[in-house]
């Protein structure tokens, strides 16, 4: 079984960011237990709080302000969903659910949209994985994954807390739910932006592709019982690199 017992410790940016959830949402990713400790940040050496921090503050502010602009209701925040599939189960874990109203068939209607709340230094950055000045080139697996479980849930005779919640708001299970990321920054001059990851057809069979891969490989790695196969790659990015016995400690090579 999976089940997460290994955690990196979050660098200096991820704490940050765990900050803002909280102060916009009112908890984090990590819930109630041991990671609640970074939902303050160093203070300067006076006891006032740093430049940044004082920025993230300002941001979470603006987020709840935002709501209101958009016409976004959140009805539920830090949402667990599960949807059993065969063999195996379909979990997701997201910021919060809202409710939108948009154009479906001609009508005005009520839409669930899932918000990820994202925090970066610049969001015209270039660098890293993660990076939103350029979304395109980002692995958009959460934005294809979280809808296409709510979806399945809306859509069948499970009993769900969720689900009840959202037909409360008169949501046809025809709507396909939709995706926001709400990401903000914190240089001087501070902006924001919201992508709506548009869920076409063809973004939807890429998820249910992606599922069949994982669903794949766990039978696989079942049947090989799990064997032990580190590479410099996945090894560079584990937090136990050191502690592992198995560990490719060798640097990946570059292209270039």
């Amino acid at each position: 079984m999976i089940d997460g017992l290994y955690q990196s410790e979050p660098n200096e940016a991820m704490k940050k960011g765990m900050f803002f959830e909280y102060l916009a949402l009112g908890n984090t990713a990590k819930g109630d237990g041991e990671f609640m400790k970074y939902i303050d940040l160093p203070k300067l050496r006076n006891g006032e709080p740093s430049v940044d921090e004082q920025r993230i503050r300002s941001q979470a502010d603006l987020f709840k302000k935002l709501l209101d602009l958009y016409d976004i209701t959140i009805i539920k925040t830090r949402t667990l969903l599960n949807y059993p599939s065969d063999d195996y189960s379909l979990s997701a874990e997201f910021d919060a659910l809202g409710i939108i109203k948009r154009e479906y068939n001609g009508n005005i209607v009520n839409t669930p949209v899932i918000i990820d709340t994202k925090l970066t230094k610049n969001i015209y950055s270039e660098f890293g994985d993660y990076s939103w000045g350029k979304p395109d080139l980002i692995d958009h697996i959460q934005a294809q994954f979280y809808p296409y479980i709510l979806d399945k849930i809306m859509s069948s005779d499970i009993e769900d807390e969720t689900k009840d919640l959202l037909l409360m708001y008169d949501i046809s299970p025809d709507i396909y739910p939709q995706f926001y990321y709400m990401v903000f920054d914190y240089k001087p001059k501070m902006e924001y932006v919201i992508y709506n990851y548009v869920q076409t057809e063809m973004r939807i069979k890429e998820a249910e592709e992606r599922i069949r891969k994982v669903y794949a490989g766990i039978d696989y790695f079942n049947q090989t019982e799990w064997p032990y196969n580190p590479t410099a790659e996945n090894c560079n990015r584990c937090g136990y690199v050191l502690e592992c016995p198995f560990a490719n400690q060798t640097k990946p090579i570059i292209n270039i």
